[in-house]
């Protein structure tokens, strides 16, 4: 069994102006280990440089830089892994972009296989749409935001992509073990 749930999100980006770095935004409530320290890394397109706390929030920066200058119109795929603890986790994981620069996320959790969870994919929901959609994610009548049911396979892999996510909408996956 895996000590830790594992979050493994990969975007592509088109770049929107010429940069040798990209930055992130993630709530540490949900990446802290043991040990009070985020872990969050970038396993492919760059490495984590700078991390910033955002004042009065959980909330922090993190800085990646690419390696390379990425001129305007290109392209650059960048995966960053977050290592969640396997306990006292909330139940969901989602993504809301400042840009219309990523073109794919990628995300793919590790559950035990044993635990067969039932996850919900769910896209283009308003951040007000969150607390009703985690209270009752199976429940929940309203067309909105667009949900589906996906199914962990057989090593407990929940792999799903996002194309062309909607800035400023939530998108992302809810389970129930």
């Amino acid at each position: 069994m895996r000590p830790f749930r594992t979050l493994t999100h990969t975007r592509d980006l088109i770049a929107l102006t010429g940069s040798d770095s990209y930055s992130i935004l993630y709530d540490t409530n949900e990446v802290s280990i043991a040990n009070g320290e985020s872990d969050v890394t970038a396993v492919l397109g760059g490495t984590i440089v700078e991390r910033t706390k955002v004042e009065n929030s959980t909330v922090e920066k993190a800085r990646i830089d690419l390696g390379r200058f990425v001129a305007k119109g290109e392209w650059h795929r960048i995966e960053v892994e977050h290592r969640l603890p396997s306990c006292d986790v909330a139940p969901y994981l989602d993504f809301s972009l400042r840009s219309a620069a990523v073109c794919e996320v990628q995300m793919v959790v590790f559950f035990a296989p044993e635990s067969a969870p039932r996850v919900l994919r769910f896209t283009h929901a308003y951040a007000e749409d969150l607390p009703a959609l985690i209270a009752d994610p199976f429940g929940v009548e309203s067309p909105e935001p667009a949900r589906d049911i996906i199914t962990p396979d057989a090593y407990g892999v929940v792999m799903t992509r996002f194309l062309f996510p909607v800035p400023g909408f939530h998108h992302g996956i809810i389970w129930q073990l």
